[in-house]
Formats: C-alpha cells, sequence, structure tokens
C-alpha cells in the first residue's frame, strides 16, 4: 500500500498533509476509543469546524485588499429569533447598499451568538467606509454598538476561526441550559440547536479551498519540509506516526505573489520608445 500527499489550498495558505493509505488513496480507519469522552470528541469537532473555517476565511478574504472584521452588537436585550432576524436583514442592507454603490457583490461569514448582549460577527470584502457601516447598522433606528477592524493578514486567520467557533461555557453555578417554556429558549437566551451544527453562515458566492491528491513514492521524512521556491515554511509542522506505526506529516506554506522587475520593465519600456 502506497503513501499520498494531499495538498489543500487556500488563498495564500497551502497545507500538505503526507499519510499512508490504501491502493485507492483512503486514509485508515481511525481506531475506535471506548474510553473517550464526550468532552474529547467535542473538541476534536471543534478543531475540523475551526480548520473548516479557517480554510473558507483564507480562501475569500485578505487584509492586503482591505477586508474587514465587523462586531455589530444589539443595545436591547432581544430573544435569538430576533437576533437571527436582524442577521439576515442586516445582510440583506449590506447587499443593497454594495449594489447602489456598484461595488463587487457582497461576500460574507456571519456568526449570531449571545455573550452579554447578542451581537454578530461578520467578515465582509471591503469598499464600505467607517460611516456607512454605522449607517446600515444604526439607521434609521439606532440599534446599538459596532466595532470595524480589518483583518490583520497575519500568514493564516487560524487564530480568528478559534474566535468564532468557540462555544461559552455557561455561568459558574449553572450545571446546564435551563429550559424556557414561556419563551422557548434556553438560559443563555439560545434556541436549542441540533448536536455539532455548523455555527457561521456565509454567502453562497465564496470559493472553496482546492484539494489535490495523488500518491507518493517514499514516505515522509523526520526531517524539516522544504516549500516550493519563493514561499514561507510556518512553524507548526510536524512527523508523527498513526496507530499502526506508519508516519504521517504535516506542514503548511505560505504562498508570496511574485514581484515584478521594474527595472526590466522601465528597460523594455525604453526599448520600445
Amino acid at each position: 500500500m502506497p503513501y499520498f500527499e494531499r495538498k489543500t489550498t487556500s488563498g495564500k495558505l497551502v497545507e500538505v498533509e503526507r499519510y499512508f493509505a490504501t491502493r485507492d488513496g483512503k486514509r485508515l480507519p481511525r481506531a475506535g476509543n471506548e474510553s473517550e469522552s464526550t468532552e474529547e470528541q467535542q473538541k476534536l469537532n471543534e478543531r475540523h469546524a475551526q480548520k473548516r473555517l479557517m480554510r473558507l476565511i483564507n480562501a475569500n478574504f485578505d487584509g492586503e485588499a482591505g477586508d474587514q472584521f465587523v462586531t455589530f452588537t444589539h443595545a436591547e436585550d432581544i430573544s435569538e429569533k430576533q437576533a437571527r432576524k436582524e442577521a439576515r436583514n442586516l445582510i440583506d442592507r449590506l447587499d443593497r447598499l454594495r449594489k447602489k454603490k456598484k461595488l463587487s457583490p457582497l461576500k460574507y461569514i456571519i456568526v449570531t451568538e449571545h455573550q452579554g448582549r447578542w451581537h454578530h460577527h461578520v467578515i465582509l470584502n471591503g469598499g464600505l467606509s467607517l460611516a456607512e457601516l454605522g449607517d446600515v447598522w444604526n439607521r434609521p433606528r439606532k440599534r446599538g454598538r459596532f466595532l470595524v477592524s480589518t483583518l490583520d493578514d497575519l500568514y493564516t486567520y487560524e487564530d480568528l476561526a478559534k474566535y468564532l467557533t468557540k462555544n461559552h461555557k455557561p455561568p459558574k453555578g449553572r450545571k446546564g441550559p435551563v429550559q424556557s417554556a414561556a419563551r422557548g429558549e434556553n438560559s443563555s437566551g439560545k434556541e436549542p440547536r441540533r448536536k455539532y451544527a455548523r455555527r457561521w453562515n456565509a454567502s453562497r458566492n465564496l470559493k472553496q479551498p482546492v484539494v489535490q491528491k495523488k500518491p507518493i513514492k517514499r514516505p515522509p521524512s523526520a526531517r524539516e519540509p522544504k516549500p516550493p521556491k519563493g514561499c514561507t515554511l510556518l512553524p507548526n509542522w510536524y512527523t508523527a506516526c498513526d496507530r499502526f506505526g506508519n508516519l504521517y506529516q504535516y506542514f503548511a506554506y505560505i504562498q508570496r505573489p511574485k514581484k515584478s522587475n521594474r527595472r526590466n520593465e522601465n528597460a523594455v519600456s525604453k526599448d520600445r520608445t
């Protein structure tokens, strides 16, 4: 049975996994762990969700292009049903404004959550000013405060993905949600949610990460991997063994845009004149 390499490209980020597999490239089945707790399984699911969201952000948004991260917070104590409705209306208003200004179509990822007050975290493509975002949120009716920042574009958006997929713990002294028959919600203000449901919503025009898979002749080495020329290796690479003792390697690198040679360009333009 051969080793395979799976390369996942999302924007500037390229992740590479090298692993032992069956001849058709399928990963060997993961061993069941009877002692694995619900909490451990939840942590594993959260890590998978974080990686999916990180790749989606990297594939579609870029701090250098002026893309933004905005948090819209409600001043009033509203229900989750109202908060979800406000989220949909917010996206509709942002979309209409971009069309009115003849900007590129709205791209977004939105997370609506309750912590203190209901609020909406929105990642969106740039083009709208601070004043315009304020008008979208607080006119004609004042809803609350908002905070805007440009995406920092530091290697990957792993920290941002972790922040948006985190699960808030209930306040101390509460062992679990207390259902309210009158409101149909629990003590945190959230409606019951399907187990492991995705926490974010996104526009349909987002690009998906590109996955390429191919067999490789040799098992991965324990040495530091070498990225392609002009790329930057990220420090979180590692080589380990699967449950059968076969080598597994993961590493990631950043693709850097090629810089144009201005001297050569100027020389060509002078020759042409």
